[in-house]
């Protein structure tokens, strides 16, 4: 999968993005709107993730998902 994408900051550590996305070898392409809030657990920098991948393509329905990511900044 190809994923690029710009992000912005917009303010109280909350950085909106969207992302396009071609899926190599299905045929299937789309884009990925995510809102990501950063937080200092300790010493950790972490982030929550709200991603809503939409993708068309292939002669198949348009698919719509949620998804929450997690992680730790580095």
């Amino acid at each position: 999968m190809v994923h690029p994408g710009l992000l912005w900051g917009i303010g109280n550590k909350l950085t909106f993005g969207n992302r396009l996305a071609f899926e190599l070898g299905s045929g299937r392409y789309g884009f990925t709107p995510l809102l990501n809030r950063g937080f200092t657990l300790g010493k950790a920098n972490v982030f929550a993730e709200l991603v809503l991948p939409v993708r068309f393509g292939n002669d198949q329905e348009v698919s719509f998902t949620a998804a929450l990511h997690f992680g730790i900044g580095f």
